[in-house]
């Protein structure tokens, strides 16, 4: 899970500015505001980015710089506080980004370690969005706790075109237009009544969602349209105790309780599924509504035998909800529902400081098992180029474990390292899925998609105190094993070794700190995706067994040098 919360506003006043420079030309500024309206009642903040790039690829069809990039966002805040024990805070956005389309490798066509592509279709992708929160703090003496409601709101607009052959040829070009919009409640109380920390709440969540999806073949030869509407909502109450037995051990204790009701008009991809052109119209094929119950249980216990030691661990329960397919592409198959996801997971872990606090190690093991695994199977299919089915494939177990460990060697000189372990198997499988008529020690022996067994890292920051302030060097390496993509492992990501490193200065007042940058040193090629592709020629294929599948894969940047320069006041 990530959280992003913008910074409240601040009672002084606080100026920061940021300019940046990158390979590609990429050029970044953003800046904030922030301080008192009314002294001790009312505080205000105003920030805003902005960032444009003119493309840090090349694509080989016609020698054009590729990837080029505008954004902006701008972000007000305010924070109220009527009396010393209520606070409000307003946080709003509104933000647009549009650009290329995916820089997409056809690995029939290129070697998958360089970054190299051809395109006959830039595409473009264009997304706007904005966003209010409104939340609510009260300080009440019951059980000396806080009374806070969250309310939310956030629409999005999204709009893109690419090329999915990946080749310069007009074979296969696809639109998608999303149209959504959601508003949230969460009302939560915190307090501690005696031994006995509590967290309890209820919980609102309802959006509407609009797609639609167009599949382009031989250069508009045959246009397939699909996709849904709907409207889906969630309602939730959830309680969390810490028992604090002694002041070595607590006793965790929680539970949530969800209902998510979900009504879906789906129109399957085929021509006049819908009226792309208009970003508007749907030909529905299947209606439909359901209901999901869930149960989220907890618990846990931690040992603290002194300040700098915690052991824990924990077992736990969760639900990833069931749902309906927008992207219906597979002939004859039903939208759903596919029903939810149950997972069960055990942990223990520490959690140790050491040498006077100049160490820290922190350590865990854990064991998933997944019920009724959502899976979105995808399939290349000569008429359609690849399909999307979302299935409840069978239950699988991954098991793993991960550390990480920092030390200052000196006052100017840390060293950190980490590691990461899974390992996945399927205890049962209801789908072939590697097609071959029959689901036998094949199906069992795939890995689960987007699991790489190992990661691991290591990084150093050392500063240097010179006379008018303090130089910073950093350094990092990172490795992730070969993952896959699809669910078959015929589509994967190649193992990947990553070097970022950084070296700042910034004076002794504070006041600004400018930093030269680099990433990816290494030059390592990535793919953020990795759709395997009908093998026949139209798609850069050569049908030959053994040979590299054509495949729809959006390439990352290579090295990128970079400075900045930040000012604060």
């Amino acid at each position: 899970a990530v959280l992003i919360r913008t910074k409240k506003p601040t009672d002084e006043l606080k100026v920061h500015g940021r300019l940046a420079a990158e390979t590609g030309l990429r050029t970044i500024a953003d800046a904030s505001v922030s301080g008192p309206i009314i002294k001790d009642r009312l505080n205000a903040k105003l920030a805003a980015y902005y960032s444009r790039d003119d493309g840090w690829h090349t694509n080989d069809f016609d020698n054009s710089e590729f990837g080029e990039d505008e954004q902006y966002i701008i972000r007000p805040a305010l924070t109220f506080m009527p009396t010393d024990n209520v606070e409000l805070l307003l946080r709003m956005e509104v933000g647009h980004a549009e650009g290329d389309g995916p820089a997409t490798q056809n690995h029939g066509l290129f070697d998958r370690d360089s970054f190299n592509f051809s395109i006959d279709e830039p595409g473009f992708y264009e997304n706007e969005w904005a966003s209010a929160t409104l939340e609510t703090n009260i300080d009440v003496s019951f059980g000396n706790g806080r009374i806070t409601n969250i309310l939310g709101w956030r629409t999005l607009e999204s709009d893109a075109f690419l090329d999915v052959d990946s080749t310069p040829n007009t074979v296969f070009d696809s639109g998608t237009y999303l149209d959504q919009e959601q508003i949230s409640n969460e009302l939560r109380y915190v307090g501690t009544f005696g031994p006995v920390d509590v967290t309890t709440g209820l919980y609102y969540f309802s959006q509407d969602m609009f797609f639609l999806e167009r599949r382009i073949f031989g250069g508009g030869a045959n246009i397939l349209d699909g996709g849904g509407d709907g409207t889906f909502s969630t309602l939730a109450a959830f309680v969390a105790l810490d028992w604090h037995l002694n002041d070595a051990w607590t006793i965790n204790i929680g539970g949530r309780y969800s209902q998510e009701d979900k009504e879906a008009r789906v129109s399957t991809l085929r021509p006049g599924g819908g009226d792309y052109e208009s970003r508007s119209g749907l030909n529905p094929d299947f209606e439909d509504e359901d209901t999901w119950e869930s149960f989220s249980p907890r618990l846990g216990v931690q040992w603290e035998p002194d300040s700098d030691t915690q052991v824990y661990a924990y077992v736990a329960k969760g639900f990833r909800s069931g749902g309906y397919n927008f992207r219906n592409t597979v002939p004859g198959a039903t939208p759903g529902p596919y029903d939810q996801e149950e997972n069960t997971t055990y942990e223990i872990g520490l959690k140790k400081d050491f040498n006077e606090g100049k160490g820290r190690v922190n350590l865990a093991a854990f064991q998933n098992t997944i019920q009724d695994i959502q899976r979105e199977v995808q399939v290349p299919l000569g008429d359609l180029g690849f399909v999307q089915q979302i299935q409840n494939v069978g239950e699988a177990q991954v098991i793993g474990f991960e550390g990480e460990v920092q030390y200052a060697v000196t006052s100017n000189l840390v060293l950190a390292a980490n590691f990461g372990y899974l390992d996945s198997e399927y205890n049962s499988l209801n789908i072939d899925i590697t097609r071959d008529g029959v689901v036998d020690e094949d199906d069992y022996g795939l890995l689960l998609p987007r699991l790489a067994p190992w990661i691991y890292g290591v990084n150093a920051t050392l500063d240097i105190p010179v006379g008018a302030g303090l130089i910073t060097g950093r350094l990092a390496y990172s490795h992730r094993d070969k993952s896959y993509h699809t669910d078959d492992n015929v589509g994967f990501y190649a193992p990947v070794d990553l070097l970022n490193g950084s070296i700042a200065f910034e004076p002794n007042s504070g006041s600004f700190r400018l930093t030269l940058y680099g990433k990816n040193l290494t030059n390592e090629t990535t793919y953020g995706n990795n759709v395997v592709l009908p093998d026949s020629p139209a798609f850069g294929g050569d049908g030959i067994p053994g040979n590299a599948f054509p495949t729809f894969a959006p390439l990352g940047r290579g090295t990128v040098l970079g400075v900045e320069l930040t000012v604060d006041y």
